[in-house]
């Protein structure tokens, strides 16, 4: 079949509208929820007002589109094959010579189409309007502000100590047995008012036991002159643990920054499992999207209504559908825990479904 039959474009069509129309209702169904959490959060604040809570959605909502996008595209394709069941039309265009194969080719495209556009449009989108609402939390002190932040440059780190803020810069740390290195090491102590009271810099510092050790370092302070100190210490609340605690959780790290993420993890010592795993993850959404539209046909491409049991074959559909989506987490946390090979964790539940749906649309084939 031609992608520029009436036959090609008018299934590219109606599967293109289903799935975009299931994805509105899910994505309008979740932000109602959020709304009503947002509120039930949000009562004890009098500050906060409708208008805050519904800001507050628009950028929380758009970070569960990833994880219902597959949901979204069995929906459609069931959608579409009960459809096009319903009405004779499934038999007409078998009846003219088109396989099963040919019939799914234009859905499995736009799928593939539309998970590339997942990973590489709007998974950074979202992930940049998950930030800007964890800021907006800590604005309208809903949550503990974080306080800290890293890139690949380096990481940044605020405190309050006896009512003054510490700003704590590194551009680069490594894990040592029991300790942290930290390298272009920096000191911002600030008075209550957000003035620089002093700066000390030191090209290498240890952290050991909520206790920051400075080599070499420069002390500076407005209207002195700068100091030497061979060495300093100076007491802090930072520790291994809260760095591991703090640092940004995969879902809320860009596609595009995740190699940078692993490639920093690696480098400071820390382990990159999680950052890994998701990357891996996303890669291969695509082909899992795929499989969602294989699922479906199993189970709704049949000649005829005639046999009946078609709310069965649904159900069906979204138990598997769904049974996929579960044993994919439990794998992907099984090679977190590296109980499984990475790699092998992320492409196993893959592996085994693709070769099932295809050798049973095979049998509906050719019986």
């Amino acid at each position: 079949m031609s992608p520029f039959s009436i036959i090609y474009r008018y299934i590219a069509r109606n599967y293109l509208i289903t799935l975009i129309l299931c994805l509105l209702i899910l994505m309008g169904l979740i932000s109602l929820f959020d709304i009503i959490d947002l509120l039930r959060r949000t009562a004890s604040y009098p500050d906060i007002t409708f208008k805050n809570v519904l800001h507050l959605a628009c950028f929380k909502s758009p970070q569960m589109i990833h994880m219902i996008l597959p949901f979204a595209v069995l929906l459609s394709s069931l959608t579409v094959f009960w459809r096009l069941t319903k009405s004779s039309e499934l038999v007409i265009i078998r009846a003219s010579g088109v396989s099963v194969w040919n019939f799914l080719k234009p859905i499995l495209l736009i799928t593939f189409l539309v998970g590339v556009l997942d990973i590489t449009v709007v998974n950074p989108m979202t992930t940049s309007m998950t930030q800007r609402f964890h800021q907006l939390e800590e604005r309208f002190h809903l949550v503990k502000s974080s306080s800290l932040s890293w890139s690949p440059k380096g990481f940044w780190l605020r405190e309050i100590r006896e009512n003054r803020p510490i700003i704590l810069r590194a551009s680069a740390l490594r894990r040592q047995e029991g300790s942290l290195a930290l390298d272009d090491f920096s000191v911002f102590e600030l008075k209550e008012n957000e003035i620089l009271d002093r700066q000390i810099e030191s090209p290498h510092a240890v952290l050991d036991k909520n206790q920051l050790t400075l080599f070499q370092a420069w002390v500076i302070e407005p209207g002195k002159s700068p100091q030497t100190v061979p060495q300093m210490q100076i007491p802090t609340s930072l520790s291994i643990e809260k760095i591991l605690e703090n640092f940004e959780s995969p879902d809320t790290t860009s596609f595009w920054k995740l190699p940078e993420a692993i490639e920093f993890f690696d480098a400071s010592g820390f382990s990159s499992l999680k950052h890994r795993a998701h990357f891996y993850s996303l890669l291969v959404s695509p082909f899992y999207l795929m499989i969602m539209v294989l699922i479906a046909a199993v189970f709704c491409l049949t000649p005829n209504n005639r046999q009946g049991k078609i709310l069965f074959k649904i159900i069906e559909a979204i138990v598997c559908g769904f049974a996929l989506f579960f044993s994919t987490t439990v794998m992907n946390a099984l090679g977190v825990s590296q109980t499984f090979p990475l790699f092998l964790a992320v492409l196993g539940p893959a592996l085994v479904a693709v070769p099932l749906c295809v050798s049973l649309l095979l049998h509906r084939e050719d019986g």
